[in-house]
């Protein structure tokens, strides 16, 4: 999101229009590729946060399991940090239903995870 959210500034910019067309219809497809890539993991993802918050509210056992219980915390922990911490800009970008992101939407299924494992 962060790549695409860099290629989108430079779409808006004045330097993008003086690029030789070549250059720009090459940036242009490299775009279009990273939204497509960007799209498929958004909704890899928010489907499986919305998984291990459903399997979670059922069984939380095996994952307080001292095998798994650090690295769930830790995933957690990264996906938290990085929706609502100081890098959270990084990932606006214009459109962010074409790309299936919604930020508030994982948010709120990685605290259901928390407390059905608390």
């Amino acid at each position: 999101m962060s790549k695409l959210r860099e290629i989108q500034q430079e779409r808006e910019s004045d330097a993008w229009s003086r690029l030789p067309q070549v250059t720009r219809q090459h940036n242009e497809a490299n775009f279009v590729h990273l939204g497509r890539l960007a799209k498929f993991h958004n909704f890899i993802g928010r489907d499986t946060i919305a998984t291990l918050a459903t399997i979670t509210s059922y069984v939380n056992s095996f994952f307080s399991h001292r095998i798994l219980v650090d690295r769930m915390a830790a995933m957690l922990n990264y996906f938290l940090h990085n929706l609502v911490g100081p890098n959270k800009r990084n990932f606006k970008v214009k459109q962010m239903n074409d790309y299936e992101f919604n930020p508030g939407e994982l948010v709120k299924n990685i605290c259901r995870i928390y407390v059905n494992l608390a």
